[in-house]
């Protein structure tokens, strides 16, 4: 009984064992990236990520977000936790859990950017099973492209721009190309040229002519209302209520473009005042000449809820701040 009794009380002693983390989360966010996620384990001083077997991290974090895989690939993770009391510290691994990442296309390799007279040429390596690509401008994305090169027309001269592009298919969008810095050519001076190009970007119906709403869209001001309009009124020498782009390059050429803010613009396109857009309020927003198609397609990629109208939530969803 005295050996029994000394048994059961050196077991008591014993350190317990380091437990295996439960409720294993694996989930594929892009072709390249999966997010690993998992229970608290009561004591843990830290976990160990395992894919397919090899170890790829230790962290006190309950979440490892996995990049740089091949798209289009089964992987296997378990995860195991450390207890420094425990003997052994680390536990068993958990149960495996597969994913599998979409085949979307690889990130666009070879950028170049190069300034001329008409404006910004950009060039990448095709990238294969890609159907389109997005390019962005200054970390905003601002147009799409179904070939492997782009020209951007509506830049300022003397201006630094950083630019990158990412592929796309029907499995999701790649990951971002590093960026390319180029300098447009130009001597800074606001030339008849360069506002033909900004009266088109404020011109959001596309129709050749731009109304006092439009205005407001593409020169948000803290100014009064009257003010603006007055200020309209007296560029608009035939009194038609609408600027020609002669009207328009006659009164502004020279003078600093002042670009919208998004969230102004936001409020300014919503005519309604019910803080939804329709696709023609959207359109003006883009105040770029996009293409009626390409608004659409970018429109239904932000309507998450299928209804037909964008909240200022969603909206700001690719401007990346909602007021």
């Amino acid at each position: 009984m005295r050996l029994l009794a000394l048994f059961l009380l050196l077991l008591g002693a014993m350190p317990a064992l380091a437990q295996a983390p439960g409720n294993i989360q694996v989930v594929a966010t892009s072709g390249t990236n999966v997010t690993v996620t998992w229970d608290l384990v009561v004591g843990a001083t830290g976990y160990r990520v395992y894919r397919d077997g090899t170890r790829v991290t230790e962290t006190t974090n309950r979440t490892f977000n996995d990049t740089g895989l091949t798209p289009g690939t089964l992987y296997s993770y378990t995860v195991s936790s450390l207890n420094l009391t425990s003997v052994p510290p680390e536990s068993a691994q958990s149960s495996p859990v597969t994913v599998t990442t979409p085949n979307t296309p690889a990130v666009p390799t070879g950028l170049t950017a190069v300034p001329t007279a008409g404006g910004v040429v950009l060039d990448w390596n095709n990238v294969t099973g890609a159907t389109g690509y997005t390019i962005f401008r200054n970390g905003t994305e601002i147009d799409t492209s179904t070939s492997s090169t782009y020209t951007d027309t509506e830049i300022d001269p003397s201006t630094t721009y950083r630019y990158a592009v990412s592929a796309t298919n029907a499995a999701g969008d790649s990951d971002e190309s590093g960026e390319v810095t180029v300098t447009t050519k130009g001597d800074g001076s606001q030339r008849a040229a360069i506002w033909g190009r900004e009266f088109k970007r404020a011109d959001g119906d596309f129709d050749k002519q731009v109304t006092f709403q439009e205005y407001l869209v593409a020169f948000p001001n803290t100014l009064p209302w009257t003010v603006m309009r007055n200020r309209f009124i007296g560029t608009d020498d035939n009194e038609d209520d609408v600027l020609t782009v002669d009207e328009y390059i006659a009164h502004f050429a020279g003078k600093t473009v002042k670009r919208p803010s998004k969230p102004q613009t936001f409020f300014l396109a919503d005519e309604d005042g019910d803080d939804l857009l329709d696709i023609e309020e959207y359109k003006l927003t883009l105040n770029r000449g996009t293409k009626a198609e390409v608004a659409m397609k970018k429109f239904d990629k932000l309507d998450k809820s299928d209804s037909g109208m964008l909240s200022q939530q969603e909206f700001g969803i690719r401007y990346g701040t909602v007021e």
